[in-house]
This record gives structure tokens, C-alpha cells and sequence, in this order.
């Protein structure tokens, strides 16, 4: 089951629903059943994938949050090491910016599902855009899953079979 909060921030008020075996370390089967006040930091995902992608975890955090976030972070992994340094400012990369990624892919039936996982989980999301990627990747998308399943089908003989493994 995923964490019931992994997309929640400091500062936020909720109203949540614990078992009766709450011991109040960790959070059991805890639901959160509404969010009554979102912080001063909390902002609206711009990805229709948000939720379910497992990229992108802090689309909902403003900027300015998300720096300090990063830069505590990375100042809290130097103080553990003893090294004291001068942290610069991070360098944010624009929407579409990412040259890169690593896609997980799957056949389904007649079709094939690429994406990236789902968090924390093993699921495809089956991205048709992504706010992140370089326009040419996304692009790449529904090509590639026709070569793929093209593949699949020539080694199966079937375009609903799976290929023995």
C-alpha cells in the first residue's frame, strides 16, 4: 500500500481515518479523508500524471519550497559526513528540459504500455506527454510502441500472445 502521505506537505491540516491499532508510530492503515487547509507552500500539479507517475514527486510544492527543500537536503547529507561547504543555487531545469530517461515497457493484449513506473510500485503509467521530457522524446513515444509491439508480434506470431521466455 503506498504511504498515505507521500503527497502531503508540512503545514497542511487533514482529517484522517486511523485503524483501531493506531499505535502513533507510523501511520498502520491511516487514510486521509480530507485535506482541510493546505499550506502556504502547496501549489497545483501541472501534469495530468501526477499521483500515479512515479516522477515528478514534488509537482505540487512551489518552487521556492522545492529549492529550500533540496538545499537542506543536500546540506543535511554533507553535515552527516562532517563537510562543511558552501552550497550553490541549484540549477532548475525549464519545462521539457530532461534529454534523458529510462521507459518501462510492457505488452498488454494488442498494445504496448511505455512510461515510467508508478510509485513505489512495479505498474506502467502509459505516458502520452510528459511535462518534464524534451518535446522529441515524448515524441518518440507512439513510434516506438509500434516498433515494439511490431517485435512482439513477428516473435509470437500472434498480436495478442505474449513470446515465451
Amino acid at each position: 500500500m503506498a504511504h498515505p502521505f507521500r503527497f502531503e506537505r508540512p503545514r497542511h491540516r487533514y482529517l484522517v481515518d486511523a485503524d483501531a491499532d493506531f499505535s502513533g508510530v507510523g501511520f498502520g492503515d491511516a487514510e486521509i479523508v480530507e485535506r482541510l487547509a493546505d499550506g502556504a507552500d502547496r501549489s497545483r500539479p501541472p501534469c495530468r500524471h501526477f499521483g500515479d507517475c512515479g516522477g515528478c514527486a514534488l509537482q505540487h510544492v512551489t518552487a521556492e519550497a522545492y529549492v529550500a527543500w533540496k538545499q537542506a537536503l543536500i546540506g543535511q547529507a554533507l553535515a552527516r559526513r562532517g563537510i562543511e561547504a558552501e552550497i550553490l543555487p541549484l540549477r532548475i531545469l525549464p519545462p521539457a528540459g530532461r534529454r534523458r530517461a529510462v521507459f518501462a515497457g510492457a505488452r498488454r493484449g494488442k498494445r504496448v504500455e511505455l512510461g515510467f513506473n508508478a510509485s513505489a510500485s512495479a505498474n506502467i503509467v502509459d505516458l502520452q506527454t510528459c511535462l518534464i521530457l524534451d518535446a522529441k522524446l515524448v515524441g518518440l513515444l507512439a513510434p516506438l510502441r509500434e516498433t515494439l509491439l511490431a517485435v512482439l508480434v513477428r516473435r509470437t506470431g500472434r498480436p495478442g500472445r505474449r513470446a515465451d521466455r
